[in-house]
C-alpha cells in the first residue's frame, strides 16, 4: 500500500494504522515521490509557468476506472485530497461503487466548487450508507471523515 501525503504527521498516522491491521506500507511525502514508487504510475506533467506561478497538473483518472484498472473488489479505506476535485469524485459516484469502500476521509474545499459545498458531500455520503462527520471546517476548506 502507498500512502502519499505532505504532511509528515498525517502520513505517518495513517502509515501506522494500516501496518498495525497487517499491510505492507510505502510512504511518499508528494506527488513525485509517489510516483517514483508506484509500479503503475498515473500519468504526470508539470507545468512551470502557470497563471499564478508553478503548478502540477494531474490527468484525471475517475475512482470506478482506478478500481477496475487495479481490480479493487473491496477498499478499507479511502483517503482524498484532491484540491476541490473531491466533489466531482463523491458527486459522480455510483451507488454500487461506494459500496465497496467501508471509510472514507477526505479534505475539502468549498473555496474551489462554484456548485457544490461539503454538506452536498455530506448528504451524497449519507445516501451512499455512511456516516460523515465534519471536522476542521474553517469555512472555505475543512475534512470528512465517513465510516459504515
Amino acid at each position: 500500500m502507498l500512502v502519499a501525503d505532505d504532511d509528515a504527521a498525517t502520513r505517518e498516522l495513517i502509515a501506522a494504522t494500516l501496518r498495525a491491521s497487517g499491510y505492507e506500507v510505502e510512504t511518499a511525502a508528494d506527488g513525485q515521490a509517489a510516483l517514483d514508487l508506484s509500479k503503475d504510475p498515473v500519468s504526470f506533467s508539470l507545468v512551470t509557468n502557470g497563471i499564478s506561478g508553478p503548478r502540477e497538473i494531474v490527468d484525471v483518472v475517475r475512482l470506478e476506472t482506478l478500481f477496475e484498472q487495479y481490480k479493487i473488489r473491496h477498499c478499507d479505506f479511502l483517503k482524498l485530497d484532491c484540491e476541490g476535485c473531491e466533489f466531482e469524485i463523491i458527486m459522480g459516484s455510483d451507488a454500487a461503487l461506494m459500496s465497496r469502500i467501508s471509510r472514507i476521509v477526505m479534505e475539502y474545499h468549498d473555496h474551489l466548487s462554484k456548485e457544490f459545498s461539503h454538506r452536498d458531500l455530506v448528504q451524497k455520503l449519507t445516501t451512499f450508507g455512511f456516516s460523515p462527520v465534519v471536522y476542521n471546517s474553517n469555512g472555505t476548506y475543512g475534512m470528512i471523515a465517513a465510516t459504515r
